[in-house]
């Protein structure tokens, strides 16, 4: 019963497909040969063309907009390492000069004791 039921619809499907491919036959004959046809790619920038919209569209007006927006952020991205920089700059004076002042600290007193201990 199952094999019955299997191979009913097997058939009907099969038919189902021809069907809907025997009008097409006409039309797939119409087609150019293989050597004829466009790229792909060819044809969506033809179909894209023919709209209104996308008629005045440049790729390489896109394509410069796109590269100055890269070059604006790279530029943006460079200034703030610059100012980064900086501000480590700063902080290594700043620590060298707490150094510096600890060091003067160290050495006066060691000058007052020297005074102190010398005999008279």
């Amino acid at each position: 019963m199952g094999e019955v039921l299997a191979l009913i619809i097997f058939v009907g499907s099969g038919m189902g497909m021809l069907i809907l491919i025997f009008p097409k036959i006409p039309l797939l004959r119409a087609l150019p040969e293989r050597g004829e046809k466009f790229p792909p790619f060819e044809q969506i920038k033809r179909k894209v063309r023919r709209n209104t919209f996308f008629s005045s569209f440049s790729l390489e007006k896109t394509l410069q907009k796109f590269l100055l927006r890269i070059k604006i952020l790279s530029l943006k991205f460079e200034n703030k390492i610059s100012d980064w920089l900086s501000q480590l700059r700063e902080r290594k004076k700043e620590q060298e000069e707490i150094d510096d002042y600890w060091e003067k600290i160290r050495k006066a007193t060691k000058q007052k004791k020297k005074r102190f201990l010398k005999p008279r």
